[in-house]
């Protein structure tokens, strides 16, 4: 179960469900369900079949997930049973915040509401000497973020396992992102303990091939490969 970040208290809380009302991969048929609570209880506020399923091309999914960023409006918390590739990474550059969970949304709702209106009120009383002294921390972190290592020209190493299984508040994106998009290698070969969700939604919009190997318990290697997206 995972949360994003949220700009503003949450207000409406949208989930993804299929026929019997269960959480259900956002891959798969199904029905979003926008809730709002309201003197105490959760209702309805509106509620829209979606699929994206039977999707022809990039362009045809970028334009389904257009259509459900519009349906969601100003609500920026969204719960479904899997969440993960593109449309994670949409719904992430959308700001939403990201919850994954099983089960119907009246069993879910109200914890998901108190955590993320203990996110939000938490950084609204941070005062301005806490988010100063965090960054200086942050900097000092820095000098322990992981580096790329060239192993061969434009092939390149990076060991990740460990800020993803510390309390750092450096992330992977951080480190991956920036260098993903500046584009100037032939190959990333990370270790890490788990694959980012949001790598694989952008791998597929830049045309990048994944490959993902386990190497043991808690353990994998992704290799990001521009040669291996252009061959075949």
């Amino acid at each position: 179960m995972t949360g994003g970040e949220v700009c503003s208290m949450p207000a409406e809380i949208a989930v993804f469900v299929d026929r019997e009302g269960n959480t259900t991969k956002l891959t798969d048929r199904g029905k979003i369900v926008v809730f709002v609570r309201k003197r105490g209880k959760w209702h309805i506020a509106r509620e829209k079949e979606f699929t994206l399923k039977q999707i022809h091309g990039m362009i045809d999914f970028r334009l389904k997930m257009e259509e459900l960023l519009d349906f969601l409006g100003d609500c920026k918390v969204f719960v479904g049973f899997a969440i993960s590739g593109i449309p994670y990474f949409i719904l992430d550059k959308a700001k939403c915040s990201i919850w994954e969970w099983e089960g119907k949304p009246f069993e879910f709702l109200d914890y998901i509401l108190q955590k993320e209106e203990e996110s939000y009120l938490q950084k609204q009383a941070t005062p301005k000497a806490d988010i100063s002294k965090n960054k200086d921390n942050m900097k000092s972190k820095d000098i322990q973020k992981p580096c790329f290592v060239e192993i061969t020209p434009g092939n390149y190493s990076i060991f990740l396992k460990e800020i993803q299984e510390s309390s750092t508040q450096v992330t992977t994106k951080q480190v991956l992102l920036p260098f993903i998009r500046r584009g100037k290698f032939n190959s990333i070969e990370m270790v890490c303990n788990h694959l980012p969700k949001w790598l694989e939604g952008e791998a597929t919009l830049n045309s990048l091939m994944l490959k993902v190997s386990e190497l043991e318990a808690n353990k994998v290697k992704v290799m990001i490969s521009k040669e291996q997206a252009h061959g075949s």
